[in-house]
């Protein structure tokens, strides 16, 4: 009995210890800790391993949409789980997937959103239809540079989809690889090996847990957690794949970002996860082993690898650089080297040299190699060698270098040839060196092979030798004496000093000469040598520097005469013009050249001509003729510049004036006269009473009249302008105005005709223009007058007529203006007799 409890005893314990469930926390690391420490760690755990450059970590899940948590870091000790560590992504609460598998997870509000890259991948293969949705996804993301060509984690996914809905619903999950730096478009890695298929629950089945559907890649589905299973399942998921490797190949130091997600389709439940391998991320780190690296190999002098002390050491540290990874170079395990922060360095002294590699995450890597250098032979110094002229004998120098040993010495023209024992000079006993020239000397440690190098410079002193070297004198410019000469008088004689240098004037004679030949020959030496026309231009002067002890010692040199043409310029633009207007004067000559001139006399002004030789002034409104003059012509060029003479006159005609009179007072029914006055011959236009103009010619004495039509009402004539023709025909604007005013005439009429007795009065009456003066006369007998008062009225009364008497009017005078009619109309009494009376009889009865 006792055995048979004991058997039972230790079958539970091994039931307990392999039904130990996961445990889940998403506080122990961020989420960055999560890729840094977790993802990335390096064995046995925890800190950061030193891989390459990983950054921009990014993640979203449902706490940023105020619904659950679905990152979290696992830890595992079933067996039957193939992770031990590492980090879960889940579609709904990551606290919530250790198991056992005892409720159904479906964590995550409809607010918690979906990836649509996911989903549009999932539908361009044809495996989601275009009415699917995504919904509570989890996204984790980050750049990472590789350092191998080669990159894999480890994962498995888990989901509750298995078993009742593997047949046809299937949450969604993909790794997406971009390679920023080579700008490809992004792969999924979540793929069935050698298939191009994305992994999913209907990828991935085992018709076991569901006969409604036959099994799918099933070698590839590792547990199913349902049923007998569920008690001591590690998840609380129904079934999760086997562990699996995302691989791909990659390029070294390239940038590359991966988005690893997962999420529910259609609906947010029935949670899916997909758990990723603690330390399974692999994109390689750097290889302080391989060839590249600087501790492959010491150069030591015990191994026979020492350097030549005058070879300089390039080491690295890698063949490239690794981006964001920090170098410092360090000598003889004492501080870093001041500047040495790249990944390679040139060596140039003996020590042991070690270079510290120190990743973002702070993991740092370390490699030393040891230089050592061969000691160089103990060179002389060499002399510099100075002669009067070449060849040299550069092997007077060959013993002072070698300082007593017998090794190998050849002499080269850079220091690069004499480092490398290249194109060694072969005549080193009669080279043809040049002054200032510095040769290398090369020294080849024959024990060792190492190579030594010195130097020393080459001197020519013309004062060392005994022969005339005449030193080469510039070129003499002058311009011409005259325009168009092409000539121009030389003065040889400060030639004279430049040609003997630093030769003793009293020692040598300097001669001047038409041809070489007669240079060499001593012959037809130019003299006066200060007052030489050349003949050509340009024109060569040779010369012959001769040692007056011995005229067999010469030498000669040459040099040119070059004249210059003396610039020119003229001036254009005479012309007559009307005063208070301007005009171009034109300048034309030697382009570029600068024209000094004058305008009525005044200070000089200078105009540059352009490049086709021309330019031009405009000249202000002028009111007076005006001459502007030529002084000289300057070109800049050649500093040659001469006097010149022309001009261009502008003559001023006078604008034509005109005036007009006639302004008076006339009685209507009359004529006047317009009188026009001013410029002889201009032609005046006027308007009458603002009518269309008119024009009237003036004589040569510059008049002209006008007589007016009758006028019976005021008139008006308007001056408008005046023109006098020529060239050019000249005029101008005029207002003035002559104004005729027309009185009218006055009137007058008579009244009173009337029939009385003799020997009575009567009363005549005028009625008229007031004040006017009336005349008339009675019985036409001599003219008399009566003055009408202010309301135009007179009257006159008759003498005692005793017969018909007739009053007739004769005319009327306005004695203010003048004006005056003959008048008609006459007032008659007629005057009757009184009847006669007898005187009667008296009759006697």
């Amino acid at each position: 009995m006792n055995r048979i409890l004991l058997c039972f005893l230790f079958l539970l314990a091994g039931l307990n210890s392999f039904s130990q469930p996961i445990t889940v926390n998403n506080t122990t690391y961020t989420v960055p800790q999560l890729v840094q420490n977790v993802l990335f760690a390096a064995p046995p755990g925890g800190g950061s391993s030193c891989v390459g450059t990983i950054n921009n970590i990014t993640w979203s899940t449902g706490t940023n949409f105020g619904s659950t948590n679905g990152i979290g870091f696992f830890q595992n000790s079933n067996p039957d789980f193939p992770l031990t560590s590492g980090v879960i992504l889940s579609t709904g609460n990551a606290m919530n997937a250790p198991g056992p598998n005892t409720t159904t997870l479906g964590d995550g509000t409809n607010a918690w959103v979906g990836d649509n890259q996911l989903l549009t991948y999932l539908q361009s293969l044809g495996i989601a239809p275009a009415t699917d949705t995504s919904n509570n996804a989890t996204i984790l993301e980050f750049d990472f540079t590789p350092l191998t060509n080669q990159m894999s984690f480890d994962f498995l996914f888990a989901s509750e989809e298995y078993g009742t809905f593997q047949c046809t619903f299937s949450d969604s999950f993909a790794f997406f690889l971009t390679n920023v730096t080579a700008g490809t478009p992004p792969t999924n890695l979540a793929l069935i090996p050698s298939t191009t298929t994305p992994i999913s629950v209907v990828t991935i089945r085992d018709m076991a847990n569901n006969a409604g559907c036959g099994s799918a890649n099933p070698t590839y589905f590792g547990n199913y957690n349902g049923g007998a299973n569920a008690a001591a399942s590690a998840t609380n998921f129904n079934g999760e794949t086997v562990l699996m490797t995302a691989t791909s190949t990659v390029i070294p130091n390239n940038v590359y970002h991966i988005k690893l997600v997962i999420a529910d389709r259609n609906d947010n439940q029935y949670d899916s996860a997909v758990f990723l391998g603690g330390g399974s991320f692999d994109i390689g780190s750097a290889d302080l082993t391989s060839p590249d690296f600087i501790g492959t190999s010491d150069f030591t002098i015990a191994d026979g690898t020492a350097i030549c002390g005058s070879t300089p050491i390039h080491i690295q540290a890698g063949s490239i650089a690794i981006p964001n990874v920090t170098y410092s170079w360090s000598l003889n395990n004492g501080s870093p080297i001041p500047g040495a922060n790249t990944f390679d360095y040139t060596v140039t002294q003996a020590g042991i040299y070690t270079v510290t590699l120190t990743y973002p995450g702070g993991c740092q890597q370390s490699d030393s190699m040891i230089v050592e250098y061969l000691p160089s032979p103990p060179l002389g110094t060499p002399n510099d060698l100075t002669l009067c002229s070449a060849p040299f004998d550069l092997t007077n120098n060959t013993a002072i270098i070698l300082n007593g040993a017998s090794n190998t010495l050849t002499y080269h023209h850079s220091l690069f040839d004499a480092q490398q024992l290249a194109s060694p000079i072969s005549n080193a006993s009669n080279y043809n060196g040049t002054d200032g020239e510095i040769i290398y000397a090369a020294v080849e440690d024959d024990a060792t092979g190492c190579i030594t190098t010195t130097q020393f410079m080459l001197h020519i002193n013309p004062l060392l030798c005994s022969n005339a070297t005449p030193v080469q004198p510039p070129n003499l410019t002058l311009c011409e004496s005259s325009f168009g000469s092409g000539t121009a008088t030389f003065n040889f004689t400060p030639q004279t000093a430049i040609i003997l240098g630093a030769n003793n004037p009293a020692n040598y004679t300097v001669t001047y000469h038409l041809t070489q030949a007669a240079a060499d020959g001593d012959t037809g030496a130019i003299n006066p040598i200060n007052t030489f026309v050349n003949t050509s231009n340009p024109q060569t002067i040779y010369v012959r520097m001769e040692e007056i002890a011995n005229p067999l010692t010469y030498g000669t040199t040459s040099f040119q005469l070059i004249v210059n043409p003396l610039p020119t310029a003229t001036i254009s633009g005479t012309t007559t013009i009307c005063s208070g207007t301007n005009t171009v004067i034109t300048f034309n000559g030697t382009p570029n050249a600068t024209v000094t001139y004058t305008v009525d006399s005044g200070a000089n002004q200078t105009i540059v001509l352009n490049a086709a030789g021309t330019n031009t002034v405009t000249t202000p409104n002028l009111f007076a003729n005006s001459t502007y003059t030529l002084v000289s012509v300057l070109n800049t060029a050649t500093t040659c510049t001469r006097t010149i003479v022309g001009s261009a006159t502008i003559t001023v005609r006078v604008l034509p004036i005109a005036t007009i009179s006639g302004t008076t007072s006339i009685c209507s029914g009359t004529t006047s006269i317009i009188t026009f006055n001013g410029t002889p011959n201009a032609t005046i236009t006027f308007t009458i009473d603002g009518g269309s103009n008119q024009t009237i010619g003036l004589n040569g004495s510059g008049s002209a009249t006008l007589a007016t039509p009758i006028l019976t009402a005021n008139s008006t004539y308007n001056l408008v302008s005046v023109i006098l023709s020529g060239t050019p025909a000249c005029s101008q604007s005029l207002s003035s105005s002559a104004t005729i005013t027309v009185n009218p005439l006055p009137t007058a009429t008579i009244s009173g005709t009337t029939t009385v007795c003799s020997g009575e009065t009567v009363i005549i009456s005028f009625n008229g223009t007031p004040n006017a003066e009336v005349l008339y006369n009675i019985n036409s007998n001599p003219n008399q007058t009566i003055t009408l008062d202010a309301l135009g009225n007179a009257m006159i009364v008759t003498s005692v007529l005793l017969s018909t008497t007739t009053y007739t009017l004769v005319g009327v005078l306005n004695t203010n203006t003048s004006c005056s009619q003959l008048q008609s109309g006459s007032a008659v009494v007629t005057v009757n007799n009184a009847p006669t009376i007898t005187t009667p009889t008296d009759y006697v009865v």
